[in-house]
Protein backbone atom coordinates (compact mmCIF):
# COMPACT_ATOMS: atom_id res chain seq x y z
CA UNK A 1 0.00 0.00 0.00
CA UNK A 2 1.72 3.07 -1.02
CA UNK A 3 2.26 6.27 1.48
CA UNK A 4 -1.16 8.14 -0.47
CA UNK A 5 -3.76 5.35 -0.19
CA UNK A 6 -2.43 5.21 3.82
CA UNK A 7 -3.26 8.81 4.41
CA UNK A 8 -6.51 8.84 2.53
CA UNK A 9 -7.51 5.97 4.98
CA UNK A 10 -6.63 7.75 7.94
CA UNK A 11 -8.15 10.92 6.71
CA UNK A 12 -11.39 9.01 5.73
CA UNK A 13 -12.02 7.04 9.53
CA UNK A 14 -12.36 10.14 11.22
CA UNK A 15 -15.11 11.61 9.55
CA UNK A 16 -16.92 8.94 9.23
CA UNK A 17 -17.27 8.69 13.00
CA UNK A 18 -17.85 12.51 12.99
CA UNK A 19 -20.62 11.59 10.54
CA UNK A 20 -22.10 9.23 12.74
CA UNK A 21 -22.12 11.07 15.93
CA UNK A 22 -24.27 13.95 14.05
CA UNK A 23 -26.57 11.63 12.74
CA UNK A 24 -27.49 9.96 16.59
CA UNK A 25 -29.93 12.47 18.16
CA UNK A 26 -29.24 13.96 21.27
CA UNK A 27 -30.49 12.93 25.11
CA UNK A 28 -33.30 15.18 26.71
CA UNK A 29 -32.85 17.85 28.81
CA UNK A 30 -33.56 16.88 32.30
CA UNK A 31 -36.92 18.65 33.85
CA UNK A 32 -36.41 21.02 36.16
CA UNK A 33 -38.44 20.33 39.36
CA UNK A 34 -41.49 22.12 39.94
CA UNK A 35 -40.64 24.93 43.13
CA UNK A 36 -42.41 23.96 46.47
CA UNK A 37 -43.51 27.14 48.15
CA UNK A 38 -44.42 27.79 52.03
CA UNK A 39 -47.27 29.90 52.38
CA UNK A 40 -49.89 31.55 55.08
CA UNK A 41 -53.02 33.26 54.70
CA UNK A 42 -53.49 36.39 55.32
CA UNK A 43 -56.57 38.09 57.16
CA UNK A 44 -56.99 41.21 58.76
CA UNK A 45 -57.36 41.61 62.30
CA UNK A 46 -56.57 44.04 65.22
CA UNK A 47 -53.09 43.57 65.37
CA UNK A 48 -50.43 43.99 68.68
CA UNK A 49 -47.70 46.39 68.13
CA UNK A 50 -45.18 45.71 70.20
CA UNK A 51 -42.37 48.46 71.16
CA UNK A 52 -39.58 48.56 72.90
CA UNK A 53 -38.64 52.05 74.03
CA UNK A 54 -35.34 53.04 75.79
CA UNK A 55 -35.78 54.70 79.51
CA UNK A 56 -33.79 55.53 82.55
CA UNK A 57 -34.88 54.31 86.27
CA UNK A 58 -34.97 57.21 88.74
CA UNK A 59 -36.62 58.04 92.11
CA UNK A 60 -40.62 58.94 92.69
CA UNK A 61 -39.64 60.63 95.86
CA UNK A 62 -36.32 62.56 95.58
CA UNK A 63 -35.70 66.13 97.54
CA UNK A 64 -32.91 68.63 98.33
CA UNK A 65 -32.48 69.19 101.92
CA UNK A 66 -31.50 72.50 103.13
CA UNK A 67 -32.26 74.19 106.80
CA UNK A 68 -34.68 76.91 107.11
CA UNK A 69 -32.46 79.06 109.37
CA UNK A 70 -29.39 80.37 109.26
CA UNK A 71 -25.97 79.52 110.85
CA UNK A 72 -23.07 77.35 111.91
CA UNK A 73 -23.58 73.75 111.20
CA UNK A 74 -22.75 72.03 114.46
CA UNK A 75 -23.08 68.39 113.81
CA UNK A 76 -23.22 66.28 110.37
CA UNK A 77 -24.61 62.99 111.34
CA UNK A 78 -24.97 61.11 107.83
CA UNK A 79 -23.03 60.73 105.11
CA UNK A 80 -23.58 59.66 101.48
CA UNK A 81 -24.79 56.70 100.93
CA UNK A 82 -26.33 56.22 104.69
CA UNK A 83 -29.23 54.57 104.44
CA UNK A 84 -31.60 56.94 106.81
CA UNK A 85 -35.42 56.68 108.76
CA UNK A 86 -38.45 59.12 108.24
CA UNK A 87 -37.82 61.99 111.01
CA UNK A 88 -33.71 60.74 111.53
CA UNK A 89 -31.70 63.48 112.34
CA UNK A 90 -29.03 64.17 109.82
CA UNK A 91 -27.26 67.75 110.88
CA UNK A 92 -27.46 70.45 113.55
CA UNK A 93 -27.01 74.00 113.56
CA UNK A 94 -25.53 75.93 116.32
CA UNK A 95 -28.33 76.15 118.96
CA UNK A 96 -27.09 78.70 121.59
CA UNK A 97 -28.25 81.98 119.96
CA UNK A 98 -32.02 80.50 119.19
CA UNK A 99 -32.10 79.48 122.45
CA UNK A 100 -31.62 82.93 123.25
CA UNK A 101 -34.47 84.08 121.21
CA UNK A 102 -36.92 81.64 122.90
CA UNK A 103 -35.67 83.01 126.63
CA UNK A 104 -36.36 86.41 125.47
CA UNK A 105 -39.61 85.45 123.71
CA UNK A 106 -40.86 83.74 126.93
CA UNK A 107 -40.29 86.65 128.99
CA UNK A 108 -41.98 88.98 127.04
CA UNK A 109 -44.84 86.96 126.76
CA UNK A 110 -44.39 86.97 130.71
CA UNK A 111 -44.60 90.70 130.90
CA UNK A 112 -47.55 90.58 128.41
CA UNK A 113 -49.20 88.80 130.30
CA UNK A 114 -49.07 90.71 133.74
CA UNK A 115 -49.35 93.57 131.67
CA UNK A 116 -52.64 92.40 130.85
CA UNK A 117 -53.92 91.61 134.22
CA UNK A 118 -53.16 94.88 134.89
CA UNK A 119 -55.11 95.91 132.40
CA UNK A 120 -57.90 93.89 133.19
CA UNK A 121 -58.49 94.41 137.42
CA UNK A 122 -57.91 98.44 136.33
CA UNK A 123 -61.14 97.80 133.17
CA UNK A 124 -63.21 95.96 136.11
CA UNK A 125 -62.75 98.74 138.49
CA UNK A 126 -63.43 101.54 136.01
CA UNK A 127 -66.55 99.36 134.93
CA UNK A 128 -68.07 99.35 138.63
CA UNK A 129 -67.65 102.72 138.74
CA UNK A 130 -68.74 103.64 135.58
CA UNK A 131 -71.57 101.55 136.43
CA UNK A 132 -72.13 103.87 139.43
CA UNK A 133 -71.49 107.05 137.81
CA UNK A 134 -68.91 107.92 139.39
CA UNK A 135 -66.67 107.95 136.73
CA UNK A 136 -67.19 109.67 132.89
CA UNK A 137 -68.18 107.52 130.00
CA UNK A 138 -64.40 108.65 128.60
CA UNK A 139 -62.15 107.03 131.41
CA UNK A 140 -64.54 104.07 131.19
CA UNK A 141 -63.68 103.92 127.57
CA UNK A 142 -60.30 104.52 127.92
CA UNK A 143 -59.47 101.37 130.27
CA UNK A 144 -61.36 99.50 127.68
CA UNK A 145 -59.13 100.76 125.12
CA UNK A 146 -56.30 99.85 126.91
CA UNK A 147 -57.37 96.48 127.86
CA UNK A 148 -58.47 95.43 124.89
CA UNK A 149 -54.35 96.92 123.85
CA UNK A 150 -53.00 94.27 126.44
CA UNK A 151 -55.25 91.88 125.02
CA UNK A 152 -53.29 92.10 121.72
CA UNK A 153 -49.84 92.55 122.95
CA UNK A 154 -50.27 89.27 124.45
CA UNK A 155 -51.17 87.46 121.71
CA UNK A 156 -48.49 88.95 119.27
CA UNK A 157 -45.77 87.78 122.37
CA UNK A 158 -47.16 84.67 121.89
CA UNK A 159 -46.51 84.42 118.11
CA UNK A 160 -43.03 85.71 118.79
CA UNK A 161 -42.57 82.93 121.01
CA UNK A 162 -44.12 79.99 118.65
CA UNK A 163 -41.79 81.44 116.22
CA UNK A 164 -38.89 81.74 118.54
CA UNK A 165 -39.76 78.19 119.18
CA UNK A 166 -39.97 76.83 116.07
CA UNK A 167 -36.39 78.71 114.63
CA UNK A 168 -35.33 76.31 117.56
CA UNK A 169 -36.48 73.38 116.29
CA UNK A 170 -35.85 74.07 112.63
CA UNK A 171 -32.15 74.17 113.55
CA UNK A 172 -32.18 70.22 113.23
CA UNK A 173 -32.64 68.99 109.99
CA UNK A 174 -34.15 65.70 109.89
CA UNK A 175 -35.25 63.07 106.92
CA UNK A 176 -38.25 63.60 105.44
CA UNK A 177 -39.08 60.18 104.09
CA UNK A 178 -36.64 56.46 104.36
CA UNK A 179 -34.11 56.44 101.76
CA UNK A 180 -30.56 57.11 101.05
CA UNK A 181 -28.25 59.70 100.89
CA UNK A 182 -27.30 60.69 97.67
CA UNK A 183 -25.22 64.22 97.57
CA UNK A 184 -23.82 66.04 100.95
CA UNK A 185 -23.07 69.43 99.80
CA UNK A 186 -21.32 71.22 102.61
CA UNK A 187 -18.89 70.55 105.26
CA UNK A 188 -19.11 70.44 109.85
CA UNK A 189 -18.73 73.52 111.19
CA UNK A 190 -19.50 75.97 107.75
CA UNK A 191 -21.69 78.61 108.10
CA UNK A 192 -24.59 78.76 106.01
CA UNK A 193 -27.64 80.14 104.46
CA UNK A 194 -31.38 79.99 105.09
CA UNK A 195 -32.36 77.32 101.89
CA UNK A 196 -28.60 76.40 101.27
CA UNK A 197 -28.61 72.80 100.01
CA UNK A 198 -27.04 70.32 102.31
CA UNK A 199 -28.28 66.70 101.34
CA UNK A 200 -29.77 64.92 98.70
CA UNK A 201 -32.28 62.31 99.38
CA UNK A 202 -34.12 59.43 97.48
CA UNK A 203 -36.41 56.94 98.27
CA UNK A 204 -35.00 53.60 96.91
CA UNK A 205 -38.14 51.93 97.49
CA UNK A 206 -40.30 53.33 95.31
CA UNK A 207 -38.67 53.75 91.63
CA UNK A 208 -40.32 54.75 88.42
CA UNK A 209 -39.01 54.57 84.71
CA UNK A 210 -38.83 57.37 82.12
CA UNK A 211 -38.93 57.09 79.11
CA UNK A 212 -40.51 58.85 75.14
CA UNK A 213 -43.52 57.56 73.41
CA UNK A 214 -43.22 58.44 69.89
CA UNK A 215 -46.32 60.26 68.52
CA UNK A 216 -47.38 57.67 66.92
CA UNK A 217 -47.98 55.80 69.54
CA UNK A 218 -49.46 58.53 71.91
CA UNK A 219 -52.88 57.78 71.64
CA UNK A 220 -52.12 54.21 72.49
CA UNK A 221 -51.09 55.24 75.95
CA UNK A 222 -53.04 55.33 78.80
CA UNK A 223 -53.30 55.63 82.97
CA UNK A 224 -53.00 52.22 84.64
CA UNK A 225 -51.82 50.55 81.15
CA UNK A 226 -48.92 47.80 82.32
CA UNK A 227 -45.54 47.52 80.79
CA UNK A 228 -42.34 45.48 81.37
CA UNK A 229 -39.48 46.63 82.41
CA UNK A 230 -36.11 45.13 81.47
CA UNK A 231 -32.34 45.78 82.90
CA UNK A 232 -29.39 44.72 81.12
CA UNK A 233 -28.63 42.46 83.98
CA UNK A 234 -31.74 40.86 84.35
CA UNK A 235 -33.32 38.37 82.37
CA UNK A 236 -36.93 38.38 83.98
CA UNK A 237 -38.75 41.95 83.07
CA UNK A 238 -40.30 43.91 86.05
CA UNK A 239 -43.64 44.41 86.13
CA UNK A 240 -44.75 48.45 85.81
CA UNK A 241 -47.69 50.59 85.60
CA UNK A 242 -48.06 53.88 83.56
CA UNK A 243 -48.84 56.44 85.90
CA UNK A 244 -47.80 60.16 84.45
CA UNK A 245 -48.19 61.24 80.67
CA UNK A 246 -46.72 64.67 79.69
CA UNK A 247 -48.90 66.25 77.08
CA UNK A 248 -45.96 68.39 75.93
CA UNK A 249 -43.64 66.71 73.04
CA UNK A 250 -39.87 66.91 73.75
CA UNK A 251 -37.67 68.49 70.96
CA UNK A 252 -37.81 64.97 69.09
CA UNK A 253 -41.38 65.27 68.77
CA UNK A 254 -41.87 61.95 71.59
CA UNK A 255 -44.40 62.93 74.85
CA UNK A 256 -42.71 62.27 78.02
CA UNK A 257 -44.23 59.23 80.16
CA UNK A 258 -43.19 57.69 83.36
CA UNK A 259 -44.36 53.88 84.68
CA UNK A 260 -44.03 53.08 88.43
CA UNK A 261 -42.05 49.57 88.88
CA UNK A 262 -43.30 47.23 91.35
CA UNK A 263 -41.40 46.76 94.41
CA UNK A 264 -41.94 42.47 94.19
CA UNK A 265 -39.05 41.94 92.82
CA UNK A 266 -35.51 40.72 93.85
CA UNK A 267 -33.20 42.66 91.20
CA UNK A 268 -30.85 44.83 92.47
CA UNK A 269 -32.26 47.90 90.74
CA UNK A 270 -30.63 51.82 91.24
CA UNK A 271 -31.66 55.32 90.10
CA UNK A 272 -30.07 55.80 87.07
CA UNK A 273 -29.41 52.74 85.48
CA UNK A 274 -30.79 52.37 81.65
CA UNK A 275 -33.90 50.12 80.49
CA UNK A 276 -35.61 48.56 78.41
CA UNK A 277 -40.01 49.39 78.19
CA UNK A 278 -41.74 46.86 76.35
CA UNK A 279 -44.95 48.45 75.11
CA UNK A 280 -47.75 45.61 73.86
CA UNK A 281 -50.59 47.50 72.36
CA UNK A 282 -54.08 46.41 70.23
CA UNK A 283 -54.36 48.60 67.36
CA UNK A 284 -57.95 50.10 67.23
CA UNK A 285 -57.97 49.33 63.17
CA UNK A 286 -57.73 46.02 61.95
CA UNK A 287 -54.75 45.72 59.10
CA UNK A 288 -52.73 43.13 57.89
CA UNK A 289 -49.76 41.77 59.22
CA UNK A 290 -47.29 39.75 57.52
CA UNK A 291 -43.59 38.38 57.87
CA UNK A 292 -41.12 40.82 56.98
CA UNK A 293 -39.64 37.57 54.51
CA UNK A 294 -42.89 37.69 52.64
CA UNK A 295 -42.07 41.44 50.59
CA UNK A 296 -39.48 41.76 48.71
CA UNK A 297 -38.05 44.85 47.27
CA UNK A 298 -37.39 44.67 43.65
CA UNK A 299 -34.58 46.42 41.47
CA UNK A 300 -36.81 49.58 41.19
CA UNK A 301 -36.85 49.99 44.60
CA UNK A 302 -40.64 48.88 45.48
CA UNK A 303 -41.95 46.34 47.33
CA UNK A 304 -44.01 43.21 46.42
CA UNK A 305 -45.43 39.81 47.37
CA UNK A 306 -45.91 36.78 45.42
CA UNK A 307 -49.65 35.26 45.77
CA UNK A 308 -50.24 31.89 45.28
CA UNK A 309 -52.88 31.39 42.42
CA UNK A 310 -54.76 27.98 43.05
CA UNK A 311 -56.50 27.83 39.65
CA UNK A 312 -52.89 28.47 37.65
CA UNK A 313 -51.04 26.69 40.08
CA UNK A 314 -48.36 29.55 39.81
CA UNK A 315 -47.20 32.86 41.97
CA UNK A 316 -49.02 36.18 40.83
CA UNK A 317 -46.32 39.76 42.26
CA UNK A 318 -48.08 42.17 43.70
CA UNK A 319 -47.06 45.09 44.48
CA UNK A 320 -47.70 46.10 47.84
CA UNK A 321 -46.96 49.27 50.59
CA UNK A 322 -45.88 48.35 54.09
CA UNK A 323 -44.60 49.51 57.53
CA UNK A 324 -42.73 48.06 60.32
CA UNK A 325 -45.37 46.37 63.11
CA UNK A 326 -42.55 44.50 65.27
CA UNK A 327 -39.03 42.99 64.85
CA UNK A 328 -39.66 40.24 62.49
CA UNK A 329 -43.32 41.69 61.03
CA UNK A 330 -44.20 44.48 58.52
CA UNK A 331 -48.09 45.92 58.58
CA UNK A 332 -49.42 45.79 54.77
CA UNK A 333 -50.85 49.58 54.45
CA UNK A 334 -52.14 48.53 50.48
CA UNK A 335 -51.91 45.86 47.66
CA UNK A 336 -53.81 43.22 49.87
CA UNK A 337 -57.29 43.00 50.94
CA UNK A 338 -57.01 39.48 53.08
CA UNK A 339 -57.85 36.32 51.95
CA UNK A 340 -54.94 35.41 49.63
CA UNK A 341 -51.99 32.98 50.27
CA UNK A 342 -48.49 34.58 50.01
CA UNK A 343 -45.68 33.08 49.90
CA UNK A 344 -43.14 33.36 53.28
CA UNK A 345 -40.04 31.65 52.76
CA UNK A 346 -38.01 32.11 49.58
CA UNK A 347 -40.30 35.07 47.87
CA UNK A 348 -36.98 36.42 46.15
CA UNK A 349 -35.99 33.37 44.25
CA UNK A 350 -39.89 33.71 42.42
CA UNK A 351 -40.71 35.29 39.95
CA UNK A 352 -44.24 36.25 38.00
CA UNK A 353 -46.38 33.60 36.59
CA UNK A 354 -44.18 30.47 37.86
CA UNK A 355 -44.98 27.25 38.20
CA UNK A 356 -45.25 26.17 41.82
CA UNK A 357 -46.88 23.38 44.32
CA UNK A 358 -47.94 24.11 47.77
CA UNK A 359 -44.98 22.90 50.56
CA UNK A 360 -47.37 23.91 53.61
CA UNK A 361 -50.91 25.77 53.58
CA UNK A 362 -51.33 27.80 57.28
CA UNK A 363 -53.45 30.41 58.84
CA UNK A 364 -51.61 33.62 59.57
CA UNK A 365 -51.29 34.45 63.45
Amino acid sequence: MSFTKLLKHFVLIPCLLLLYACNKSAPPLPKQPIKAIKTIKVVKKNNPINRVLSGTIRPIEFSQLSFQVAGNVSELTAQVGDEVQKLQQLASIDQQAFELKVRQASAGLNNQQAQLKQRHDRFLRQQRLFTQQLINQQAFEQALSEFEQAKTLVEQAKVSLQLAQRDLANTKLRAPFSGIITSRYIEPFQDIKTGQAIFSIQNKQHLEVAFLVPSNLFSHISRGQRVKVSLSDTSTPINATIEKIGVDAELSGAFPVSATLESNHSFNVQAGMTANVSLSIVERKESITVPESAVVITPSDTQQVFVYDAQAGVVRAVTVQSEISNTHTVKITSGLNGGEHICIAGAELLSDGQQVTLYQLNEAK
